[in-house]
């Protein structure tokens, strides 16, 4: 008997008994579609994560930490001279930052220079934290993610970049289209609403904090105690910047890689005038006031494949590296549990929908009993006969497999649609929290299709068993 021909008897016996058929597909597509449901979920939102760390680069980024390193300022072979000192000042010199740059696979690097401060503009005040950073940046795309404006032109220029949620705090509101408009809760914050265009270009007052101290050896508990000096031990010293751009909003999946609401050229950031320590102690603390250099280095690599030997060579040297890419592996890890789990849950209604397939076998079966008999009793071989009802459990399998998916997609459709809606902050981008990749998709058919098979195997072989003589007397 031809494949052609099983497929025939196969589809003719299912259209036989098309209501308990039907309830057997039913029962299939509602396990497929409860199964990729739930693995479009943690696949979704693994995408999205990825899809956020890539879009801002961090898979190239690294961040490098002061450790117990050699200071090399005064060698001239700065890099094959590491293993060779003791000396391990807890700070990362200009000399060892030069060393990193001139890396083949390191495409930019710069020291994490941030420092508290307050900004006045439109008669509005707001403590703000600083960063300085390279003018270099503006040919990373990733980084910038600028909403309006653009990047500095040089490293000394007097320019700044206001994060767009800072901007509330400013009394203002950025429009950005003809809709654009104030809100009941805007409007009680008593925000005013501008284009781009009205903040750009105008100057904004940066506050620092300046120490005010008679002499490098003052000792700060005698300056409080003593009643003849009348001077604050601090004062504010205003800098005008302008304004030069305006960084995007913020969402769930597109933070930014500063963590600073003004950004100022590297440079201009480096001679601002302020107090050159973080709290009292590193100031009272002389072996900390006398060590130059950064805490914390950016690295950016070239390429993802650079990531590796870069760190390796860092890491030689003693210092401490922080790396996504790394990271994101022990994210996979952990969705990867996350997506069995959900597996095992959808698999459930699954096995429910193969028991209705053996049921429905079965009785496929004791109702063609004679059918089976006459069969055999022309010839067919008993491979033929188990064949035929393997291929109805199949079909089933098949079919159930792709309405499943129809069902599944339509579902999360309708479920990300109202998260987007009702669970998400006004004012956030929607998001896709289901992805239906193309493995899901074939791995669904797949295990419709082999789940089907197994549950048909009992009723095929008990088909194939029939003696004909009493299949022929049947009734």
């Amino acid at each position: 008997m031809g494949f052609s021909d099983l497929w025939q008897i196969a589809f003719r016996n299912l259209r036989k008994t098309r209501l308990r058929s039907t309830l057997t597909l039913l029962g299939v597509s509602i396990g497929i579609g409860s199964l990729v449901s739930m693995v479009s979920f943690g696949t979704g939102m693994e995408k999205n994560i990825r899809d956020a760390i890539a879009k801002q680069g961090l898979f190239t980024r690294i961040t490098v930490s002061a450790g117990k390193i050699p200071d090399l300022s005064s060698l001239n072979n700065l890099e094959n001279a590491i293993s060779n000192f003791d000396s391990v000042p807890e700070k990362i010199s200009d000399s060892l930052l030069q060393v990193i740059q001139n890396y083949e696979e390191v495409a930019m690097a710069y020291p994490e220079i941030t420092f508290s401060g307050k900004v006045s503009f439109n008669g509005n005040e707001k403590k703000v934290t600083v960063q300085a950073v390279p003018g270099e940046l503006a040919r990373d795309d990733k980084a910038l993610n600028l909403h309006s404006g653009s990047f500095f032109e040089t490293d000394t220029v007097f320019e700044v970049i206001l994060s767009y949620g800072m901007l509330d705090d400013l009394g203002l509101k950025l429009k950005t289209d003809e809709k654009t408009g104030l809100s009941k809760e805007d409007s009680a914050k008593n925000l005013t609403l501008i284009t781009p265009e009205e903040i750009l270009g105008d100057t904004i007052l940066i506050a620092t904090a300046v120490l005010n101290l008679p002499g490098n050896n003052f000792n700060p508990l005698m300056m409080m105690a003593s009643r003849s000096f009348q001077r604050a031990p601090f004062s504010e010293h205003q800098t005008p910047f302008v304004i030069k751009g305006i960084r995007n909003k913020e969402f769930n999946f597109s933070r930014s890689i500063f963590s600073a609401e003004v950004l100022v050229p590297m440079e201009t950031g480096k001679n601002l005038p302020r107090a050159s320590f973080n709290n009292v102690w590193d100031y009272l603390d002389s072996s900390k006031k006398n060590k130059q250099g950064y805490d914390v280095l950016n690295v950016t690599a070239k390429d993802m494949a650079d990531i590796t030997p870069l760190i390796n060579k860092i890491k030689k040297m003693g210092l401490s590296v922080f790396s996504f890419f790394d990271q994101f592996e022990e994210i996979k890890r952990s969705f990867l549990i996350v997506n069995s789990l959900l597996s095992v849950v959808g698999t459930i209604a699954l096995i429910v929908a193969a028991l209705g397939i053996v049921n429905t076998m079965v009785m496929s079966v004791m109702e063609r009993t004679r059918e089976i008999g006459i069969m055999k009793a022309i010839g067919g071989a008993e491979s033929d006969i188990r064949k035929i009802f393997l291929l109805e459990a199949s079909v089933i399998g098949l079919v159930g497999a792709l309405f499943g998916l129809l069902l599944g997609w339509g579902v999360t459709r309708i479920a990300n649609m109202v998260l987007n809606t009702q669970i998400m902050p006004a004012g956030e981008e929607p998001v896709n929290l289901f992805y239906f990749p193309w493995w899901l998709i074939a791995g669904a058919i797949a295990f419709s299709i082999l789940v089907s098979v197994v549950s048909g195997l009992y009723p095929a072989s008990k088909a194939a068993a029939t003696d004909p003589v009493k299949a022929l007397r049947h009734d």
